[in-house]
């Protein structure tokens, strides 16, 4: 009786816990899919367009056309949060021949999406303007921000697909941004990664912001190049951000330790004058130093990513002292590359700090000479008492 009445206890305790368990497994709530996209799909709205889930367990959704359009972009999005797009995460790109319908199917399972329907066509770069779009400000972008419709900033085709714009007097500044957009819109655009000034880099389609530092008034020239591009494979177009100081000589600047402010103080405080085919630079020291150490930096056609630098004969930094507050001249010779440093209170540099050895770690010249007597002695002394050793055993 026991052992039955054990056995029903414990059949009800199964049956409780499937209750509680039950309702979380059955009413468990499906994903929800939606296609965000341009175009025929609205403005990339994460909420809209919510697609049917078929009795195969793939969803679909479907939409109506009445136009051309050459390039449509979208993704498929999970809960409104996880965006789906081809195998490299990029934007699945198609095409609308005109009126008719559009089948977007995906499968959650292996996360494949296709288009079909009759107005599907293969996606084209069918486009009439291009616009350098970003955070514009005072000459660059002509104060426009992020609008890929400001005609100020259309640029001009000077070859078939090849377009170039330029601003004049574009004050310094970090971290300009530009994108260039096609037909006015964010449907095609380009970005990419700035390398150097003047130098040809991969344009990437939906690629990042490209980041452009002015280290002084500058004019500056973009050009986009399509020529080569690829739209199945999303590659071979270029650009190339080409800045030209006003001035556009080479320029020099003593960079180094303070009183100079830094090895990366490329500030107009910082730049030497051309005085009777040298370079000057004359800094007020605001007091005594035991050891400062610099050196001469010379921006080619004032490029900010083209240096060089200049030390010592043996490429060292330049190094002197200053028992109390004084101006220092540093006057530098392109014929020669010789650097002098000069001003009343310059004196010689204090002897650059080595840090001393741990305790243990390295030894003196002597220290080093017994040790290695001292092995030597134990050494012979071993071999011999080996040598003596296997001669008793033979001689036993």
């Amino acid at each position: 009786m026991k052992k039955t009445s054990r056995i029903i206890s414990i059949l009800l305790s199964v049956l409780l816990l499937a209750t509680l368990v039950a309702p979380v497994a059955v009413f468990a709530a499906e994903p929800v899919y939606t296609v965000a996209g341009d175009a025929i799909f609205g403005n990339w709205d994460a909420s809209a367009n919510v697609m049917t889930k078929g009795a195969d367990g793939k969803y679909t959704y479907t939409v109506k056309t009445t136009e051309a359009v050459s390039v449509v972009n979208f993704k498929v999005v999970e809960n409104g949060t996880n965006w789906i797009g081809d195998a490299d995460g990029n934007n699945i790109s198609f095409g609308v021949k005109g009126a008719g319908e559009i089948k977007v199917t995906f499968d959650p399972t292996t996360k494949e999406i296709k288009i079909s329907g009759s107005a599907y066509a293969a996606p084209t770069l069918n486009y009439s303007t291009v616009t350098a779009v970003g955070n514009g400000s005072g000459n660059f972008l002509n104060g426009a921000s992020w609008d890929p419709a400001a005609a100020s900033n259309h640029m001009t085709e000077v070859e078939k697909d090849v377009w170039e714009i330029e601003y004049k007097d574009v004050a310094p500044a970090e971290d300009y941004q530009v994108k260039f957009a096609l037909d006015d819109a964010w449907s095609v655009n380009f970005g990419g990664t700035f390398e150097a000034s003047g130098a040809e880099t991969a344009a990437v389609l939906d690629g990042y912001n490209i980041y452009v530092t002015v280290v002084e008034e500058s004019t500056m020239k973009l050009r986009l190049d399509l020529r080569n591009f690829d739209l199945d494979s999303r590659s071979g177009a270029t650009f190339t951000v080409t800045v030209t100081p006003k001035n556009a000589d080479d320029a020099y600047y003593v960079v180094g330790t303070e009183p100079f402010g830094g090895w990366n103080a490329f500030a107009p405080e910082s730049k030497m004058t051309l005085e009777d085919g040298k370079y000057v630079y004359t800094l007020n020291a605001a007091g005594a130093a035991d050891r400062v150490e610099f050196k001469v930096v010379k921006l080619v056609a004032n490029d900010a990513s083209n240096k060089v630098w200049y030390g010592n004969e043996d490429e060292s930094n330049v190094a002197f002292g200053l028992s109390d507050a004084s101006d220092v001249k540093v006057t530098f010779d392109p014929e020669t590359n010789k650097i002098t440093v000069t001003g009343a209170n310059v004196t010689e540099p204090k002897a650059a700090e080595v840090p001393a050895p741990a305790e243990g770690s390295k030894q003196t010249g002597d220290e080093v000479y017994l040790f290695a007597s001292l092995a030597a002695v134990s050494l012979v002394v071993v071999s011999v008492a080996v040598t003596v050793y296997r001669k008793r055993r033979i001689e036993l």
